[in-house]
């Protein structure tokens, strides 16, 4: 759900909001503080490009995981 916000406030180019989602991000412990600190030097060189290709493989790799996750369960 964060990647998904992350990706749709890049893909508009809404800085500041990318900004404000990572802050939030970085008070939650769950969140690796490496994946922040990545993303916001990514934003402060204006690089969208990466941050985004960073973002979108994250968002295809856990959509992997559950469609695997789903069908291991239909398996069993």
């Amino acid at each position: 759900q964060q990647v998904g916000e992350l990706l749709r406030l890049g893909r508009i180019g809404h800085i500041r909001g990318i900004e404000a989602k990572l802050a939030e991000m970085a008070q939650d412990a769950t969140v690796p503080d490496a994946f922040v600190a990545r993303l916001r030097g990514l934003v402060a060189d204006f690089d969208m490009r990466r941050y985004l290709s960073v973002l979108q493989a994250m968002a295809d790799g856990m959509a992997d995981r559950a469609a695997a996750s789903e069908g291991a369960a239909a398996d069993g």
